[in-house]
């Protein structure tokens, strides 16, 4: 995985571990085949200067990434990760400072 865009910030595997999600410095989000060693996809999925974090949603073939806004509004999108051009779903939820950590059970 030499594309990595800098310094990572999150990161997440797949339910059955076939993909790899990154989020970067560089406000890159990308879906890596780990098996054949290349990002399926990249996409800047938020626009603010603060961390984004990635989530699988289990054994759903969906990806959840948190962020902010450029008016530093927290917000998170859902994703087809292997097309990361349209979220499937957006929502911003509030204006603070802290990065929301995301978890799925």
């Amino acid at each position: 995985l030499s594309e990595l865009g800098g310094f990572v910030q999150d990161l997440a595997f797949n339910y059955n571990g076939s993909l790899l999600a990154t989020s970067s410095k560089d406000k890159k989000t990308r879906v890596w085949d780990v098996r054949a060693n290349k990002a399926i996809c990249t996409n800047q999925c938020h626009d603010g200067a603060k961390a984004s974090k990635v989530l699988f949603l289990g054994r759903k073939e969906q990806l959840l990434t948190v962020g902010f806004t450029r008016q530093s509004k927290r917000e998170l999108k859902g994703w087809d990760p292997r097309k990361l051009d349209t979220p499937l779903f957006h929502k911003e939820l509030d204006q603070s400072a802290g990065v929301l950590m995301p978890f799925y059970d």
